[in-house]
């Protein structure tokens, strides 16, 4: 037995090895990683010294902004995977050289959050697209920009807003139940054209159709909690879609040079 048990020796303490570096493998792929670079502009994500623990972020790591104040990227990772994102402060603007997506997801929930004191535009060549399972939460505002996308239509995604969401480039959502207006929130669509994504609206959630000029967007036979149309640009009349449908409040704020129609069905 004696023999046996010094044979085993050498097992068990390998064992403990791999299971040590296995829990320091996991660790250093979840890390935490908190903005310290200040604000102002023209910021690189990838300088570690602008990061807590002086390391730039990494695949599968969770980061967290919560600085008060304007913090303007210039220069972003490549396409890369994090656990997640969250915005607790400040007025956060991603933007690249090239054209990048982060992918959100793997971490505890809410993947993607932005609260109340907290704001995020996608800029020039950024998108965020929630991973399979990731669930989104926009208490803040959540502005994405001509020519960026945030797409929230993936395998069991949800994304939840109760603050503000203003597309003027693309929100891809084609399942209502992957997107959720709650109470108070405010969608703007703030672009010629395009298309208002496919949503679940609370009888006091907003539609704002801000930015149309000759074209409506596809995407309007919803029903809405309250649809306002905003339109100081528009330069010719437009009809509204068929089978739109609106919960609560309707109103025509301003048509610019054109004309609404509704058609009565």
């Amino acid at each position: 037995m004696k023999r046996f048990l010094l044979n085993l020796k050498p097992f068990f303490i390998a064992l403990m090895f791999a299971i040590l570096f296995l829990l320091s493998t996991i660790e250093s792929f979840a890390a935490i990683k908190t903005w310290a670079g200040g604000t102002g502009a023209g910021k690189n994500w990838t300088t570690g010294a602008n990061w807590s623990g002086g390391t730039a972020p990494v695949a599968g790591d969770d980061i967290v902004f919560n600085t008060a104040g304007t913090i303007t990227f210039s220069t972003m990772p490549g396409t890369v995977t994090y656990g997640s994102l969250l915005i607790q402060d400040g007025t956060i603007t991603f933007v690249h050289g090239s054209v990048m997506t982060m992918t959100l997801g793997s971490a505890a929930d809410p993947d993607f959050e932005i609260l109340f004191a907290g704001n995020l535009t996608l800029g020039t060549n950024v998108n965020i697209t929630l991973a399979t399972g990731a669930f989104g939460r926009v208490s803040g505002s959540f502005t994405i920009n001509a020519g960026s996308t945030y797409d929230t239509d993936g395998t069991s995604v949800l994304t939840t807003v109760f603050g503000s969401i203003t597309n003027k480039g693309t929100l891809t959502c084609a399942t209502a139940a992957k997107l959720l207006m709650n109470l108070g929130a405010v969608y703007i669509h703030d672009q010629n054209g395009g298309a208002i994504p496919l949503a679940s609206w609370d009888f006091n959630s907003t539609c704002v159709l801000s930015g149309l000029t000759n074209l409506h967007p596809s995407g309007g036979n919803q029903s809405f909690g309250n649809l306002t149309y905003d339109c100081a640009g528009m330069t010719m009349n437009l009809t509204m879609t068929s089978g739109v449908s609106v919960q609560n409040g309707f109103t025509v704020q301003n048509t610019g040079n054109g004309v609404y129609r509704l058609l009565m069905t």
